[in-house]
């Protein structure tokens, strides 16, 4: 069992869980609480923190990125981190947290374990569920470069968080 600090609430245990067999069962590999997903040209990212209420993000890191200077927050806290094999949601070019794709008034109700709005034994099938019906998906939909520059370029861009650098390489390769 991961023995991070921040899984001591069993609903989210429970929640890590269920995690883990899914994306384990997509390919993903797991560091912490963090997930990837390799191809050649980027690494699709899924992450969750636990607040006050779980927050869950997923992110596309581009390899044209990794040895570009363009450092975030995590460089400065941690910095001996991998940004080329395990980079965080600020180190991706877009990255678009689950609850800006889903109900987020019902999605809140779910993700609020240390507050107890709904009970983890409700919650977690369908935070699960929503993971496999809309994270997963939108994650699995970036197979290329090209991919990346198509969602730039469309209506779902309004809901990404987009570098600057990462805008900045894709108009050029």
């Amino acid at each position: 069992m991961h023995r991070d600090p921040e899984l001591k609430n069993e609903d989210v245990r429970l929640l890590f869980e269920a995690l883990r067999r899914l994306l384990a069962g997509k390919g993903y590999r797991r560091r912490e609480t963090t997930w990837y997903f390799d191809t050649r040209a980027l690494i699709r990212v899924f992450s969750f923190n636990i607040h006050s209420r779980t927050h869950f993000a997923m992110g596309i890191a581009l390899r044209a990125l990794d040895r570009v200077d363009d450092p975030t927050v995590w460089d400065a806290i941690y910095p001996r981190r991998c940004r080329e094999t395990h980079p965080q949601i600020e180190d991706c070019a877009i990255s678009v947290g689950l609850h800006d794709m889903v109900d987020c008034t019902e999605f809140d109700k779910l993700t609020k374990f240390l507050n107890r709005a709904v009970p983890g034994s409700e919650a977690v099938p369908k935070i699960v569920q929503a993971v496999s019906e809309v994270a997963l998906p939108f994650l699995e939909g970036f197979q290329t470069l090209d991919d990346v520059r198509r969602v730039l370029h469309s209506e779902r861009a309004s809901l990404l968080t987009i570098r600057e650098t990462a805008r900045d390489i894709l108009l050029r390769i």
